[in-house]
This record gives structure tokens, C-alpha cells and sequence, in this order.
């Protein structure tokens, strides 16, 4: 094969693609692996673009075209692709997505045996620059062994809870599956009643292939009044239609020719495609129950059942709110269990997460520090954020944090909001509190 440009970079291109199927590279760990696709190309330069790539097991699909850009970065999405560099195309069977940078290989660990895992929830951000920080901060993270990034669903600002707004979720989480390489990526909560059935079907099925099957749908019924009369859903409807909407989407992705008769969504043989590559349909988190809403929200609310119900009866995974006192979430946990009963569930069939937005203070640091930081999300005040947030050293949080996950009678899931975008959070988070709370 002759040497042809590479269409991105201008660069030469002079040996094919090398495929071997099923191959294990000496350096990656032993645990269960596999098959992979070893892939190389050779430049002029001397360098070599080279990876081990973790593929599940996926049946045939459509052909993808996946590119190398100036980074050397190379995707791999699922059935037969066709793995382009400059003009040259080259089809091989895989699956799932990969990625890698010229010059290195990467290893994705299998977290699969793990009974806890650790989640990075993401802050708002708008500059260019922040989102190339978003991409660095993310494969840190990968390599500190989160196993998940989650975002925020909010349309405008909601004071006094957030002090801020968000960026659009879906968006963003499309852009991040291209600067990441195996973290999973997902919404804590995204507000499903102010979507459309179809449209939201085709929506998330496209951000789950193209993250190759990295997404998690977590959502919830929303809250905020002005948002729901911006998009023209009745504030007071966003229950029955939330439950709708899981029923509508869920058949959307099971099946073709679809029909569906509820109160507020209908349509007869409807056929949406993509589907999600996560079959039947990508995880679903649904969060919801007790908290002080006074407090948080101004509103009164005398009636949660409504709320748990609707995650006894769909959700994988369920998410009380940070600020819930504990004697709030043993309540609503002994209630779901009672309603999975009903809907011929086990407890067993659902996980629980413990979240929560956290700053961690090193050794001395009072306090008072971390309000600057605070008080660019939250409208509440200090002594709030000491009460239902994580604020404190290293120990002190992983004491708090124990406790919470006990208080859940144990969960799968720790899902964590720093706030800000600096590594050095991170590393305290991974350094400092983390190893404390595995060793629960």
C-alpha cells in the first residue's frame, strides 16, 4: 500500500492498518479481558499510533467511518466499521468505543467486581477553554478510577438552590464522549417531563451510540414553576406525564412500530432509530423523595408517595436528594421496598446512590475558605453547606460519607460534585477522602 496524506493532518500515512483479533498486550493486567483490536499505523515521523481496545461482545450493526484527527484519536462505535486514516479504509468487526493518542497505549480497568463505585458530578462551564479543561479533568479522573461523570438538568436559574445555571446536559455529554475514553457519562437529573417522547427517544439513543453505550439516564419530575410554563407543561402534570414519558421512550427503544395511547403522548407504528446500543435501553436513575423543600425550593410538599412509587415501579437505580436527613431517606427506602413488593420487585433489583456537592479543605484550612466557591452554585448560606453538603478535611469527610451510605442501608454508588474544575480537588478527593471511605 502506498503512502497517501493523512486528509486532517497533511501528514504521511505509509502502512496499513495492523488488525489482530483477540490479542493481549504484555503490559495490561490480567484480569478478564478481551477480545481486542491492536491497531497501528505508521508515520513518517518515527511515532505510532497504537491501542488495545477493549471490545463487549456486540451484534453486526451498520457500517460507522471512524477518523483520526490531529491528536490521532480513533472511535470505534459498534457492528463492522470501516477505520479510516487519510484515504485509506480499512474494515474490521468490533465494538464499543476506544480511544487512544498517538504515541501511547491505554488500559481500561475491570471495575465490573467493584461493590462501590465513584462518580464525578459536572459544574456549569461556557468558556472554549473550560472544555478543554473538562477533557483533561475527565481522563484524570478515568485514571483515579471514577467511574462515572454526571450532569445537572436546568433550563434557567433556580434560586435559591442553584446560584447558577447549567449547560444543556445532552449537548454536553455528546462533546465529552469524544474527549473520553471508557468513563461513563450520564444526567443526575435530567427533567424528563419537559421533553417530547419521539424526539427525546431519538435524542438519548444517539448520545448512547455514539459514547458506545457509555450513557445512564438518570431523571426526575423537576421542580422549578417558571420552567414549565416556559416550555408549556403544566407544573402540576409533571408526574402522570414523567411516568408517560418512561413508558413511551423505553418501548421506542425495545421495539418497531410502535404504539402508545397515553392522557398527554400518542402515536401509532413509530419507528425511531437509533437505537441505544445498551439493549433493552440504557440504565435509568430516577431521583426523587424527602428533603426540607421549604428550605431548598419555597414550596410545600405533604405527599412524596406519588415520587416513590414511580421509582419502585421503573427505576434501576434510585437517588435521594443530598439534602435529606437521614431518618427522610430510611423512610422513603422502607416505602419503596414496600412498592417494589407491589410491582413484583425485589429490593435486590435496585441500587441507591449517595451524592452530594463536596470541598475538601486541607489541613488547617478554616471553613469560611471554601464560601467563595459555595456560593457560585448554591443560593443557601454556610451554615447550610456545613449541615447538608460535604465540608471539611479529609477524615472528617469520609466519616460524613460512611455514614450517609449507612444510612442507606449501603448503596453502589457515590456520586461526588466538586466544585470547581481544578485537579487539585480531585486529587484530594482521590487522595484524601476516597481510600478512607473504601475502607468502610
Amino acid at each position: 500500500m502506498t503512502a497517501r496524506p493523512n486528509a486532517v493532518t497533511g501528514e504521511e500515512v505509509s502502512a496499513p492498518f495492523v488488525l489482530a483479533s483477540g490479542q493481549r498486550h504484555p503490559d495490561l493486567p490480567s484480569a478478564s479481558w478481551g477480545p481486542f483490536i491492536r491497531v497501528a499505523s505508521g508515520h513518517t515521523d518515527g511515532l505510532m499510533a497504537l491501542m488495545e481496545v477493549r471490545l463487549p461482545p456486540l451484534t453486526a450493526g451498520p457500517n460507522l467511518h471512524v477518523h483520526a484527527n490531529e491528536d490521532e484519536m480513533f472511535y470505534v462505535l459498534g457492528g463492522v466499521m470501516t477505520v479510516q486514516i487519510g484515504e485509506e479504509l480499512h474494515e474490521i468487526a468490533a465494538g464499543g468505543l476506544a480511544w487512544g493518542a498517538r504515541g501511547t497505549a491505554h488500559a481500561y480497568a475491570n471495575r465490573a467486581n467493584e461493590p462501590l463505585r465513584l462518580l464525578i458530578q459536572l459544574i456549569p462551564g461556557g468558556s472554549e477553554e473550560l472544555f478543554a479543561e473538562m477533557g483533561a479533568y475527565l481522563r484524570r479522573a478515568e485514571d483515579l478510577g471514577f467511574d462515572c461523570a454526571v450532569s445537572i438538568d436546568h433550563l434557567l436559574l433556580t434560586p435559591p438552590a442553584y446560584a447558577c445555571t447549567w449547560l444543556e446536559p445532552v449537548a454536553l455529554l455528546s462533546a465529552l464522549a469524544g474527549v473520553t475514553r471508557a468513563i461513563k457519562l450520564g444526567t443526575m437529573v435530567l427533567v424528563l417531563p419537559l421533553r417530547n417522547p419521539a424526539y427525546f427517544a431519538k435524542e438519548w439513543a444517539t448520545l448512547d451510540l455514539l459514547s458506545g453505550g457509555r450513557s445512564i439516564l438518570g431523571v426526575g419530575v423537576g421542580w422549578h414553576e417558571e420552567q414549565f410554563g416556559l416550555m408549556w407543561v403544566p407544573h402540576k402534570e409533571r408526574g402522570r406525564r414523567m411516568d408517560e414519558m418512561l413508558e413511551a421512550v423505553t418501548a421506542l427503544w425495545a421495539g418497531d412500530r410502535v404504539s402508545y395511547e397515553g392522557r398527554y403522548y400518542r402515536f401509532r407504528d413509530l419507528t425511531i432509530d437509533p437505537k441505544p446500543l445498551q439493549q433493552p435501553h440504557p440504565p435509568i436513575w430516577i431521583g426523587g423523595g424527602s428533603q426540607p423543600f421549604e428550605k431548598v425550593y419555597g414550596q410545600t410538599v405533604t405527599n412524596i408517595d406519588p415520587v416513590l412509587r414511580r421509582i419502585a415501579k421503573y427505576a434501576k437505580t434510585w437517588v435521594p436528594h443530598s439534602s435529606a436527613t437521614a431518618d427522610m431517606v430510611k423512610g422513603d427506602w422502607e416505602k419503596i421496598q414496600r412498592f417494589m413488593s407491589e410491582f413484583g420487585r425485589k429490593p435486590g433489583d435496585m441500587s441507591k446512590v449517595y451524592s452530594n456537592f463536596v470541598w475538601v479543605l486541607k489541613k488547617g484550612e478554616k471553613p469560611e475558605s471554601a464560601v467563595p466557591h459555595f456560593e457560585t452554585y448554591s443560593g443557601m448560606d454556610l451554615p447550610y453547606w456545613r449541615e447538608f453538603y460535604l465540608l471539611g478535611e479529609g477524615e472528617e469527610l469520609a466519616e460524613k460519607i460512611r455514614a450517609k451510605v449507612a444510612n442507606l442501608g449501603g448503596c453502589e454508588y457515590i456520586v461526588l460534585n466538586p466544585l470547581d474544575w481544578s485537579m487539585e480537588q480531585l486529587e484530594l478527593l482521590a487522595g484524601e477522602v476516597l481510600p478512607r471511605v473504601a475502607r468502610r
